[in-house]
C-alpha cells in the first residue's frame, strides 16, 4: 500500500491534469472565439473525426492479434510468446470478433459522423484494409521464420494499425 504522501501527491496531480484543459479544447475555443461559433462547431468536428480515426486504429490493431492467435498459425519455437498464443483463440471465435469489432466500428463512425454513409464506409473498409495488411505481414514472416513469435505479433499490430490510420485519414481527407 501506497505512503498517504504519495496518495496525495497522486491525487493532486491528476486533478491538475484533469482541470487544465487540453490542446483540442484550446483549438476550439480559440477557433470559436475567433472566427464564431460555427467555426468552433467545424474545428469540434474536426478534432472528434482524429479521435474516432485513433480508436478505430487501434481497436483494429489489436483485433489483428485475434487471427494471429488462430489454429492456422503456428508457434515458430516451443518457448516464448508465440507458443504460448499460437492457435489459442478458435477459428469462430476470430470470425465472430472480427464481424462484431466491423458492426463497433461501424456504428461508432455512423452516430460521430452525424450518420454519414460515406464515413461510415470508409471507416469500415480502413478497417478491412488494415486486417488484410496485417495478414499479409503475418503470412510473410510465419513463412520467413517458420511460425508466430512475440516479434511478429507486434509487427502485425503496428502494421495493422498504422494502415488503418493512412487509409481512414486519406479517405477522410479525400472527401
Amino acid at each position: 500500500m501506497p505512503q498517504a504522501s504519495t496518495l496525495g501527491l497522486f491525487a493532486l496531480a491528476s486533478l491538475a491534469l484533469i482541470a487544465i484543459p487540453g490542446p483540442s479544447v484550446i483549438y476550439i475555443v480559440t477557433r470559436s472565439i475567433e472566427h464564431g461559433r460555427g467555426a468552433g462547431l467545424i474545428s469540434m468536428l474536426g478534432v472528434q473525426a482524429g479521435a474516432l480515426v485513433h480508436v478505430t486504429a487501434a481497436a483494429v490493431g489489436r483485433l489483428s492479434i485475434t487471427w494471429c492467435c488462430t489454429p492456422w498459425v503456428s508457434s515458430a519455437r516451443p518457448d516464448g510468446l508465440g507458443a504460448a498464443v499460437a492457435g489459442t483463440v478458435p477459428r469462430g471465435a476470430a470470425v465472430l470478433t472480427t464481424v462484431v469489432a466491423l458492426l463497433g466500428v461501424a456504428l461508432l463512425a455512423w452516430t460521430t459522423a452525424g450518420a454519414s454513409v460515406t464515413v461510415t464506409g470508409s471507416f469500415v473498409v480502413a478497417a478491412v484494409v488494415g486486417l488484410g495488411a496485417g495478414a499479409l505481414v503475418l503470412r510473410r514472416c510465419v513463412s520467413r521464420f517458420g511460425g508466430l513469435t512475440g516479434d511478429v505479433l507486434g509487427a502485425v499490430v503496428e502494421v495493422t494499425t498504422a494502415v488503418v490510420l493512412v487509409v481512414a485519414a486519406l479517405a477522410l481527407g479525400l472527401r
